[in-house]
C-alpha cells in the first residue's frame, strides 16, 4: 500500500461535481465503469468505462487498488476522494454493498453508517477494508491530515 500512497500523493486530483454528497466541488475520480449523466458528450443511461480508465497517469493507480481489493469482492467502480467530507447520504446508483478503506496520514475520520431507525455506528476505516450496504444512510467524520478514501461499489 505504499507505493499507491505515493502515486495517489503525487498525483493533481482532480474536482468532481457531486451534489449527493456535498455542496462543493470534491477531489475525486472514478475507475472502471460509471453511468453517464449530465449534459456532457457522455449521454445515455448505459455504464461505460470511466474516460480515467485508460489515462496512463491512471493506470497504475487502477492496477495498484485491484491489487489490494477485499479477495472476492465484486464490483464495477472505484471511486478515489482525497479530504473529501461526505454528508449523510445514500448510494442510489449502487447495487450490492460497497467496501470502503482510508489510506494517508491522517486522524479520526471515521465512516458513520446508519440503519433504518437512525441509530449509527462509527467504523474506523483507515487502513483495513468495512464492507457496507451503501443504501443505508452514511456519512464521513472530521479528521486532522491528508485522507484518501476508496470506494469499491457496483452499478445497477
Amino acid at each position: 500500500m505504499d507505493e499507491l500512497k505515493t502515486e495517489l500523493d503525487n498525483l493533481s486530483f482532480p474536482t468532481q461535481k457531486r451534489k449527493n454528497i456535498s455542496k462543493k466541488k470534491c477531489d475525486g475520480f472514478v475507475l472502471g465503469y460509471i453511468i453517464p449523466r449530465g449534459k456532457g458528450r457522455w449521454t445515455g443511461t448505459e455504464p461505460r468505462l470511466s474516460s480515467k480508465s485508460t489515462q496512463e497517469k491512471y493506470i497504475k493507480i487502477y492496477n495498484l487498488l485491484k491489487q489490494i481489493a477485499p479477495p472476492n469482492f465484486e464490483y464495477t467502480s472505484i471511486q478515489v476522494n482525497k479530504n473529501v467530507k461526505c454528508g449523510k447520504h445514500i448510494d442510489r446508483y449502487n447495487k450490492k454493498d460497497s467496501a470502503i478503506i482510508g489510506l494517508g496520514d491522517y486522524t479520526d475520520g471515521s465512516l458513520r453508517i446508519y440503519d433504518k431507525k437512525n441509530n449509527y455506528e462509527d467504523i474506523d476505516i483507515k487502513n483495513k477494508f468495512y464492507i457496507f450496504n451503501g443504501s443505508n444512510y452514511h456519512e464521513t467524520l472530521d479528521w486532522t491530515g491528508t485522507r484518501y478514501s476508496v470506494v469499491y461499489f457496483s452499478l445497477k
